[in-house]
C-alpha cells in the first residue's frame, strides 16, 4: 500500500512537472527529450500536439462567441454621396476582442472591406457609410472574436436613400496672379449644382488640396468673391471645390498660380505720350504712351489732359504693352499731356514728361456772313474750304 501512494505521488510529480515547465501546453502526455510540441490552434479552439511521439489527451477549451450586436443606430434616411455615421456595440462572453462584420442589403453577407479592426468587449463601434446609388438599404451586423466564432447578425435597420448629385466643379478662380506679402487679394469663382441646391465654396490656398476656408451659402450659379493675402513670399496654387446644403462636394477647381514676393515697387516712369500736337477744338484726338513694372505687374494708365480733366485709370495692360486713349478740347489754347502709371497693387509710379500741344481758337465771324456763304454754296470756294463750310 505504501508502494502504490508513493509510485502515485511520483506520477502526480511527473505531471506537475510538466505542466510547469510547459504552461503553453494543455496535454497530459510525457514531452519529448528531443524537441519542444508543434502546436496548433483550430477555429473551435481545440489545442493538439503533432509530434507523434506524444500519446496526445486533447482537452477542448470551450470559447463562446460575441454576444449579439445591437441593432444599429445612425440615420434612416438619407441622399447619395454624403457620409452618415453609424453605430452598434456588443460584448464577448470571454472578455475577448471583437470586430463587426457590416451587412448593407440584408443577404447575410459579408463583404471582405465591410470589417472592422478589432475592439475590446463592450465598446462602441463607429462606422461611416457612403450610399452611391439611390434605394432601400438593410443594415445590419455580426460580430467575431479573436477565435474566429462568430455571433448572430444584429436586429436590421433600414435605410432610405435618394438621389442627389454633387456640385458641378467650380470655374478657375479669377484674381490676382501676383502680389506682395500682407496685401489682401480679391479672387472670383461661380458653379452650378444640378439639384438647384444652395452652395457653399471651400478655398485651397496653397495648392494641398485641403480646404483652408469655407464660405456661407450662395444660390446655385452666383458668383462667389473672397479676399485672402499671404505671410510669406512664394508661388501659391490656389483653387477651390464647391459643397451643397446635404454636404455633397465637387472636385477641385484647376488651380491659379499666384507670385507673391516680399517687396512691391512702382512702375517706372511712363514714356512722354506721342500723337497731334496741333489740332482743332470739338476733334478727338489718341495719344499713347507705354511703361513696365519692375515686379511685372498688370499696369493702370491715367492722362492729365491739362484742362482740368484727367483719363481716370485705365486698364490692366500688361507691362510693356501699348496704352491709347483719345480726348476732345472743347476750348482752344496750349496744353501739355503729361501720364502716370500704377500696377495692380495701387502703387503709382511719377508722371511722365509732358508733351506740349495747341488747339488755336476760333475767331469771331460774323454770323449773317455765314449764311450769306451757306446760301451760296458756290462763290468763295477758297474760303469756304478754309471755314469748313
Amino acid at each position: 500500500m505504501r508502494k502504490k501512494i508513493i509510485g502515485i505521488f511520483v506520477c502526480m510529480l511527473l505531471i506537475l512537472s510538466f505542466a510547469i515547465s510547459s504552461p503553453g501546453t494543455h496535454t497530459t502526455s510525457t514531452p519529448s527529450l528531443e524537441k519542444n510540441p508543434i502546436m496548433k490552434m483550430y477555429d473551435d479552439h481545440t489545442i493538439v500536439t503533432s509530434d507523434p511521439m506524444f500519446e496526445t489527451h486533447c482537452i477542448i477549451l470551450n470559447n463562446t462567441p460575441p454576444n449579439t450586436p445591437n441593432k444599429p443606430s445612425g440615420p434612416i434616411s438619407g441622399i447619395t454621396c454624403i457620409w452618415y455615421p453609424y453605430f452598434t456595440y456588443t460584448t464577448d462572453p470571454d472578455g475577448d476582442y471583437v470586430k463587426y462584420g457590416w451587412d448593407f442589403n440584408g443577404d447575410g453577407i459579408v463583404n471582405e472591406d465591410n470589417w472592422t479592426p478589432f475592439h475590446p468587449s463592450g465598446v462602441m463601434c463607429n462606422v461611416w457609410i457612403l450610399f452611391a446609388y439611390p434605394g432601400t438599404y438593410y443594415l445590419s451586423v455580426i460580430a467575431e472574436d479573436i477565435n474566429g466564432a462568430q455571433s448572430n447578425f444584429s436586429p436590421t435597420l433600414t435605410v432610405v436613400i435618394s438621389d442627389n448629385m454633387p456640385p458641378n466643379t467650380p470655374n478657375r478662380p479669377s484674381g490676382y496672379s501676383s502680389g506682395t506679402v500682407g496685401t489682401p487679394y480679391t479672387y472670383s469663382t461661380y458653379t452650378t449644382d444640378f439639384d438647384g441646391n444652395n452652395i457653399k465654396y471651400g478655398w485651397d490656398w496653397d495648392g494641398d488640396s485641403i480646404v483652408d476656408e469655407w464660405t456661407g451659402f450662395h444660390s446655385s450659379g452666383s458668383a462667389c468673391s473672397v479676399s485672402h493675402s499671404w505671410p510669406s513670399a512664394d508661388t501659391y496654387y490656389v483653387k477651390v471645390k464647391a459643397e451643397d446644403v446635404y454636404g455633397a462636394q465637387s472636385g477641385f477647381s484647376s488651380a491659379l498660380t499666384v507670385v507673391i514676393s516680399s517687396e512691391n515697387h512702382p512702375p517706372e516712369k511712363p514714356v512722354r505720350p506721342s500723337g497731334s500736337t496741333h489740332g482743332k477744338v470739338g476733334v478727338s484726338y489718341s495719344y499713347e504712351s507705354l511703361t513696365t513694372d519692375p515686379d511685372g505687374d498688370h499696369i493702370y494708365y491715367m492722362f492729365d489732359w491739362d484742362d482740368g480733366t484727367t483719363s481716370g485709370w485705365k486698364g490692366p495692360y500688361n507691362s510693356g504693352d501699348i496704352v491709347s486713349v483719345s480726348h476732345i478740347w472743347n476750348v482752344g489754347g496750349s496744353y501739355a499731356i503729361k501720364v502716370k502709371a500704377k500696377d495692380s497693387h495701387d502703387l503709382e509710379g511719377v508722371w511722365s514728361d509732358p508733351l506740349p500741344i495747341s488747339m488755336p481758337k476760333n475767331k469771331a465771324i460774323n454770323t449773317s456772313f455765314l449764311d450769306f456763304l451757306e446760301n451760296h454754296p458756290h462763290m468763295f470756294p477758297i474760303l469756304r474750304y478754309i471755314l469748313e463750310l
